[in-house]
């Protein structure tokens, strides 16, 4: 946003006084307006109740990942957490899913990623994981046949289904 808006070199904008007072903008009001997509919340009780663990595997630094998702009640209920800056890589290498699977203590080949950007199919596809395209959040819909996700889904419920 930065480099767009200031038309600065991304190597500039990295280390812009402007990138700064953004990311502290963006983590005094983390979750204003923020709330999780519309039957995620279900999904995950669903998931709980039926004791199959799950975790967040995401690009974001920790120091945003986790007053996000404890603002949104749902950290402590994730049996991992894999923020951006855990490991020396991020997605799309898939090294952060294996490391979730880890913690977990659970076989990638058990698992199945739900993503919304193509580094997240690229990632769980690389960790041999079962992939699943959602067509909302940040990628553009009519990108997501190219991603070659094992599904795509409209809603939280059919991610439910597809897990059985």
């Amino acid at each position: 946003m930065i480099s767009e808006s200031f038309a600065l070199h991304p190597s500039v904008s990295a280390k812009s006084s402007f990138r700064d007072r953004l990311l502290q903008h963006y983590l005094t009001g983390i979750c204003v307006e923020t709330t999780l997509f519309e039957g995620i919340d279900d999904l995950l009780e669903s998931l709980d109740s039926c004791g199959s663990p799950w975790g967040i595997v995401t690009n974001k630094p920790t120091r945003f990942t986790i007053p996000l998702l404890n603002a949104l009640g749902i950290a402590s209920r994730a049996a991992v957490v894999v923020s951006g800056d855990t490991l020396s890589v991020a997605k799309p290498d898939p090294a952060p899913l294996l490391y979730a699977c880890k913690v977990m203590n659970v076989s990638a080949l058990n698992c199945i990623y739900v993503g919304d950007d193509e580094r997240d199919i690229i990632a769980g596809s690389s960790a041999g994981m079962n992939t699943i395209a959602v067509n909302w959040g940040y990628g553009k819909p009519e990108e997501i046949p190219s991603w070659c996700a094992d599904h795509v889904v409209s809603s939280a419920s059919e991610i439910l289904s597809i897990h059985r």
